[in-house]
């Protein structure tokens, strides 16, 4: 069944629509926080949903709608030649669009001559034809006739044609044509308008994090905490893996709309109060600390996903947090600087996907157990993640790969290809590793990791084996470490 043109506009219209304005309202979004205002893939099922929810909608209203009963068209109801060749398609759709040849044998029957091209005139929507009464005339008596109309109706259509005489459909009026266009205008407006509202409220929500963490890039993903006892103030805490107990480290961040932006409350899981700037004065210099959260400008931070920075605006500018001195030692006390993308100390990285205390632990993609520096013997085993020491690697990017290191010793393998910790990090060949990543997922990285000098690889209860891309080879490290391939933040 062939669907008329006007129909398929009404069914798709609006979810187009809907679609481009979720699209719009989505990147506004970016403005809202901080973030480039570009396209992201990640909009379209947001707007594809809405979309072909408003299809079914319509879909559905439709099928229980009853379907209008058509009436005969009556060519008295014609005010112009426009409105006269839009009666004559309405006799063709009602009967039901037979096909032409069948149209033409109909009027043959009849004694008439019915061509392609005088149907072409009518099915086409041309106007031209109409104004020659010796062209018209014979023309519409065909499509009646083939349109099995009996010959009083086929009269009556004539006289109506007769009477329009040179009447054609006037021109529209200038002020018609503003009128739609500022109706048009103003519905666009108002749609957007109102998904904007939405967002407005939506938004706040979806900013809303609890139970992140503040790791600096800089300073080797060290956590931003404030200590209790003494001086409260900000500073770099310690690795993850033991040093600093949970709840020191922990952050909710509570979105404030504020100036057409939203920026956040930064709130200490431990004591509940918000980050801010010592004596609340927002200037070079200053140190931080925690206050009671009051929703005051000097605790208002925008952290951006642009540049990774922890920015708090005063009156002369904006100023960023970062480790005094450039400090990259945990303990080192945090201050407030004016805030400059090309200093990388100011960089920083919220995350809300750390596996408990495991730190920077190596574990297997088969039974999630950790790599583990047996004792003093400096043998690797694998164990259940605990994250002490012994489980904690960290990486440096050397030439041809990465070393893996665990305190001050580095990974490396003895003559029979079992995998140890050397005491302290030679420098050798056989201490670099090259780590090839094979799939990425919300919560975890997976690596196949390559003793370089042997080209073979790391293997879950087993010394180092062939390369064969097993999940047995499969290692995992959260994703917030640094990527094994990227250049040493130290150096």
């Amino acid at each position: 069944m062939r669907i008329p043109p006007r129909v398929l506009a009404k069914i798709g219209a609006v979810p187009v629509l809907i679609a481009v304005f979720t699209v719009l309202g989505a990147m506004f979004t970016n403005f809202a926080t901080d973030a480039d205002p570009q396209f992201n893939l990640v909009y379209l099922p947001h707007a594809v949903v809405c979309a072909l929810l408003v299809v079914g909608l319509q879909q559905f209203t439709a099928a229980r709608l009853p379907a209008p009963k058509p009436s005969p068209a009556d060519p008295s109801a014609a005010r112009d030649r426009q409105g006269y060749l839009r009666l004559l398609k309405q006799v063709r759709e009602q009967a039901r669009l037979p096909r032409f040849d069948e149209l033409r044998r109909r009027a043959a029957e009849r004694g008439l001559d019915y061509r392609r091209a005088d149907f072409d005139e009518i099915a086409k929507g041309r106007l031209g034809w109409l104004a020659e009464p010796e062209r018209a005339e014979p023309i519409i008596r065909a499509f009646l006739v083939a349109h099995e109309a009996d010959d009083s109706t086929v009269e009556k259509w004539i006289d109506a044609y007769h009477s329009l005489g040179g009447r054609e459909r006037p021109p529209p009026r200038r002020s018609r044509i503003v009128a739609g266009a500022v109706i048009s205008f103003a519905a666009v407006v108002v749609i957007f308008l109102g998904y904007l509202v939405y967002l407005d409220r939506y938004i706040p929500e979806h900013l809303r994090r609890s139970g992140v963490t503040l790791l600096s890039v800089y300073a080797h993903r060290l956590p931003l905490v404030v200590g209790a006892g003494g001086l409260p103030r900000a500073r770099l805490g310690g690795s993850f893996a033991h040093v600093e107990p949970g709840p020191e480290r922990l952050w909710d961040l509570a979105p404030v709309k504020r100036d057409g932006a939203f920026h956040h409350l930064i709130r200490s899981r431990r004591s509940g109060l918000c980050l801010t700037p010592e004596a609340k004065r927002i200037a070079q210099g200053v140190n931080l600390t925690e206050a009671p959260c009051d929703e005051s400008a000097d605790q208002l931070w925008r952290l951006s996903a642009k540049d990774g920075t922890i920015a708090v605006t005063a009156p002369d500018g904006d100023y960023c947090v970062e480790p005094n001195r450039g400090s990259t030692d945990a303990g080192a006390p945090l201050t407030l600087l004016p805030c400059d993308p090309s200093r990388r100390n100011q960089r920083w990285l919220v995350s809300d996907r750390l596996p408990g205390d495991l730190g920077g632990t190596i574990a297997s993609a088969e039974n999630g157990h950790c790599l583990d520096v047996w004792g003093a013997t400096g043998r690797l085993i694998t164990w259940d993640c605990h994250g002490r020491d012994n489980q904690v690697f960290t990486y440096q990017r050397v030439t041809g790969g990465n070393r893996i290191r665990n305190g001050a010793g580095c990974l490396t393998v003895d003559a029979g290809l079992t995998l140890i910790r050397r005491p302290a990090c030679t420098g050798a060949a056989d201490e670099v590793w090259a780590f090839d990543p094979r799939d990425a997922h919300d919560r975890w990285q997976y690596w196949e990791i390559k003793h370089v000098a042997s080209g073979r690889c790391l293997e879950l209860g087993a010394p180092l084996k062939p390369c064969t891309r097993s999940n047995l080879q499969q290692w995992r490290t959260p994703d917030w470490l640094a990527h094994p391939s990227a250049p040493d933040p130290a150096r």
